[in-house]
């Protein structure tokens, strides 16, 4: 049975969005939708990243994340340095106010704002330029893409991506399907190593090695 669970001999739905069960706990999701604290969500909430068809927990004051371990938009007064995040007040430089970005030291003439007088330790751009790790430059990687004139990196499951949630190709080892990319594909679809996508299984079919093989129905 596929999005059914069995409680006192009785068949029971999944919770919604939930693909497979076990007790009204959700074990799996449909694709499309993110594992979160035992429900089925479309997108992750603030602070947490898609990894492996769930939310993972960003880096400890970090507000945006490509991945468990590499933020992209830190909290107010902390800086992205090397993924993760840094208060801007580091190294004898100080903040000219407590509500203010701006250090009270010179930048590089490449950055508007900055942590630290380097070109790589920009915090804001000029206008027609784009922040990337710290480096203020004319385009973006496309491995990343761009947000309130800031170029984030895209999920490490993603080659090139829309946004944060939305895939458009996958990184080696991943499969697409719907905006998304998988290890291993969701129920009632398959992993294609020619066209690297998750594509359909036969009709009532749960899991499938091909269009053609089924071994195990819903």
């Amino acid at each position: 049975m596929g999005n059914a669970t069995i409680v006192r001999d009785q068949c029971t739905s999944c919770p919604s969005n939930c693909a497979t069960c076990n007790a009204n706990v959700c074990l799996f999701c449909f694709a499309g939708y993110l594992y979160y604290q035992g429900a089925c969500i479309s997108s992750c909430p603030a602070a947490f990243t898609p990894a492996d068809g769930s939310c993972s927990k960003c880096p400890s004051n970090c507000q945006s994340c490509s991945s468990p371990s590499v933020c992209n938009l830190c909290s107010f007064n902390f800086a992205v340095v090397n993924g993760g995040c840094t208060p801007y007040c580091q190294n004898s430089i100080q903040l000219a106010s407590s509500t203010s970005n701006v250090c009270n030291v010179s930048c590089s003439s490449s950055c508007l704002f900055c942590y630290g007088p380097s070109s790589t330790q920009c915090t804001a751009c000029h206008s027609n330029s784009y922040l990337s790790n710290g480096i203020c430059s004319s385009t973006c990687l496309a491995s990343s893409y761009l947000s309130q004139n800031t170029c984030l990196n895209c999920p490490r499951q993603c080659n090139t991506c829309l946004n944060s949630t939305s895939c458009l190709t996958c990184a080696v080892g991943y499969y697409f399907s719907i905006g998304s990319c998988y290890r291993i594909c969701p129920p009632y679809t398959f992993s294609n190593i020619i066209t690297l996508n998750c594509d359909s299984c036969a009709a009532n079919c749960l899991r499938c090695t091909n269009a053609l093989t089924c071994f195990e129905c819903d």
